[in-house]
């Protein structure tokens, strides 16, 4: 499955936003995944499993977007959309983590990103 398509249903979401959320949006999974490839001036994180890499991607979300950007509950469906994103192509098993993994996250938060410069 390629990753546009992965996050197609976040992508439909995204169209609905205007343009200051999806400044917002884009910006938090562009910075998401350069932590995740390493390439962050400000954070690293490290990861054993994919439990950890869940919650920290939900902490983005919750936290990111939900505060930064005040539209808690503005897009109907865009939280369950993202975690469908990450199933689809991380799994929900919890496994370890490894470089492959890392690299796949890294571009579903770049497509994440790509969600919503899409609508533009």
């Amino acid at each position: 499955m390629s990753m546009q398509k992965a996050v197609s249903a976040v992508a439909d979401i995204c169209e609905e936003m205007d343009a200051f959320d999806r400044l917002v949006w884009m910006a938090t999974w562009k910075e998401a995944a350069e932590v995740i490839d390493g390439e962050s001036d400000v954070m690293e994180v490290e990861f054993t499993s994919t439990l950890g890499l869940q919650v920290w991607q939900q902490s983005i979300f919750n936290i990111a977007w939900r505060r930064l950007a005040k539209a808690s509950g503005k897009y109907k469906g865009l939280s369950e959309a993202v975690e469908q994103a990450f199933a689809d192509t991380i799994g929900l098993e919890i496994k370890p983590v490894d470089e492959e993994l890392l690299n796949d996250v890294a571009e579903l938060y770049h497509a994440l990103a790509w969600a919503g410069a899409r609508s533009e």
